[in-house]
């Protein structure tokens, strides 16, 4: 488990795995998280 702070500096909205959206300019706290997967527009796998 972990805690993670994701500052989002990128020009769109980012996408989690649990359903949350961090805007732009925005950041969220993950609290003993196990996984996550982020969706990030423009970017490819």
């Amino acid at each position: 488990m972990y805690t993670l702070t994701v500052k989002n500096n990128y020009i769109q909205n980012i996408g989690a795995s649990n359903g949350v959206t961090i805007l732009k300019d925005g950041s969220h706290v993950f609290n003993n998280r196990g996984s996550i997967t982020f969706t990030i527009p423009g970017m490819e796998k």
